[in-house]
């Protein structure tokens, strides 16, 4: 996923990546379960 950071690990197989204020959580297949925006 070109320009997201890695920023922690959900459960034993996702990730939760960064790009500004929007968070993605992705399974071990690459498949985006969630994504969120924060509130600043």
């Amino acid at each position: 996923m070109r320009g997201w950071v890695e920023v922690d690990t959900f459960g034993e197989d996702m990730v939760i990546y960064k790009k500004g204020r929007i968070r993605r959580l992705v399974d071990e297949q690459g498949n985006i379960v969630l994504e969120y925006e924060l509130d600043e």
